[in-house]
């Protein structure tokens, strides 16, 4: 028995100890948190300061700034055809074809080293250039009527053009080429600005709901604050026998009023602050400080201005139409001036007709016109008739953007000088609702009103007070869209 006593004493001093130590585990990892989030820097950021931050630190916008780049790198130059290039190839050829070159010698077999090096390059102007060196080392087998071994070394050394005279006469495929392309990266980048102001826009309304919030949490401390008051100053009357119970419940419920406000406000209040952390890509911790005058308001341009989707829809018209000019080149006949000119030498030693590859005593020259014509099988109308309508179902909706893009700003410009006119209501209707709640304060003291009416001029002001703040918050937003339009500048479109 004293040692089963024994070993349940042990365990029940293992099990407190176990307690007490994780306890103190998780008292050490609370105060912790709480140093760390004491100690994070208050960093103050104005409107400004906060987005050059989220451009520095954001990484989808990191992301899209290397897109931007990446777009920068892909035209610089586009048109590899017209890129200078060099050609290499060496062949070892065995034939035993029967060969016939005289009356007096038959060749039974040829063995020949094939050696060649091209340089070539096609210019704008539809002309294809190509200077080709070649040299063959030749071993030859034969009847002559006995039989016989020979060898003989050839050498050529030559100049190859080629211009174009219809089908991409002079290089007109290239320069559509390149309006379609110049077209493509005005595109590209136009498609990534709207992903970039589209992350900054939010990144900017998280700025104004943080001051929302964060004064909308003043606002309900302030108006529990006030409650308490008037349920104290209630609870009072009723010690002093001159109260009624009804009059009590309702500050009471005020109060519970009050506070459920509070602690929705404050959930809000710490959603809008692990956003905005994400946001900057710092720690949850992060204690963010706006300092910018949130009723300071932004006046927005009357000018013509064009959003950046419409103007996206209106480059891939101009695409459309570059296609379409495209389409109808690659469909025309081709024609073509060809011409060469090349030494011809001969050697029995291969490193000697090497060495007068340049030698020009045996030259050939040659000069002629190259015609193909594609016959239309359904092929090519269906072609061309498949890009045009893209390019008109392409126009109208340019139009329908634009059209859009017009109405949109003109609502904008609207529905700010609006707001602009509800904002200076609401704060004259917050003044009055604050002289209000002083009076029936006052009136209340003296005896000459009743509670409910001191509860409801509160609850007014209250009210007015987040209506105004309501109004100053989407305003903010709405001048925040603007990022979305550019100015419409002659010649855009």
């Amino acid at each position: 028995m004293n040692i089963r006593s024994r070993i349940l004493g042990g365990c029940m001093f293992y099990r407190i100890y176990r307690k007490k130590l994780i306890f103190f585990y998780i008292i050490c990892l609370v105060f912790s948190v709480i140093t760390k989030a004491q100690n994070e820097p208050r960093i103050k950021y104005d409107l400004s300061t906060y987005l050059q931050e989220v451009n520095l630190q954001n990484k989808m916008l990191l992301s899209l700034q290397k897109s931007s780049n990446a777009i920068n790198e892909k035209y610089q130059n586009t048109n590899v055809e017209l890129s200078p290039y060099m050609q290499i190839s060496g062949s070892l050829i065995d034939d035993r074809s029967l060969k016939q070159n005289s009356p007096t010698y038959i060749i039974d077999r040829q063995k020949i080293k094939d050696y060649s090096l091209i340089f070539g390059k096609k210019f704008r102007t539809g002309t294809t250039l190509q200077l080709i060196a070649e040299a063959q080392d030749i071993n030859m087998e034969g009847r002559s009527p006995a039989s016989f071994q020979a060898t003989q070394g050839v050498s050529h050394l030559g100049i190859m053009f080629s211009q174009s005279l219809w089908k991409d006469f002079f290089g007109h495929s290239n320069t559509l080429k390149a309006q379609r392309e110049s077209v493509l990266e005005k595109l590209e980048k136009v498609m990534n600005s709207i992903q970039i102001n589209q992350v900054l826009i939010d990144a900017e309304k998280l700025y104004w709901d943080f001051i929302y919030s964060k004064k909308e949490l003043e606002l309900h401390e302030s108006s529990l604050n006030r409650a308490k008051k008037i349920q104290s100053w209630v609870q009072r009357r009723l010690n002093d026998g001159i109260g009624d119970r009804s009059e009590l419940l309702s500050s009471q419920g005020l109060v519970s009023l009050r506070e459920l406000q509070l602690v929705s406000a404050n959930d809000e209040f710490q959603n809008i602050k692990i956003k905005i952390a994400n946001t900057l890509e710092r720690a949850s911790v992060f204690e963010f400080e706006p300092t910018e005058n949130f009723e300071s308001e932004r006046e927005l341009t009357k000018n013509k201005m064009i959003r950046l989707d419409a103007y996206a829809s209106h480059l891939e018209s101009q695409i459309k139409v570059n296609i379409v000019h495209e389409v109808k080149e690659t469909q025309k006949a081709e024609l073509s001036l060809d011409g060469m000119y090349k030494t011809n030498n001969y050697d029995s030693n291969f490193n000697t007709v090497v060495g007068k590859i340049a030698d020009s005593e045996r030259p050939t020259t040659s000069i002629g016109l190259k015609f193909k014509w594609l016959f239309d099988d359904g092929a090519k109308s269906s072609i061309i008739n498949s890009s045009q309508l893209e390019m008109q179902a392409s126009h109208l909706k340019k139009e329908k953007m634009i059209q859009e893009s017009t109405t949109s700003w003109s609502e904008i410009v609207r529905r700010h000088s609006e707001m602009s006119n509800k904002i200076k209501i609401a704060r004259q209707m917050n003044a009055f609702q604050k002289e209000r709640f002083k009076s029936e304060q006052d009136k209340l003291s003296k005896g000459r009103t009743i509670t409910s009416q001191v509860i409801t001029a509160e609850g007014d002001v209250a009210d007015s007070e987040l209506s105004l703040m309501k109004l100053l918050t989407e305003q903010r937003k709405l001048e925040a869209q603007a990022k979305m339009f550019i100015q419409l500048e002659d010649g855009m479109l």
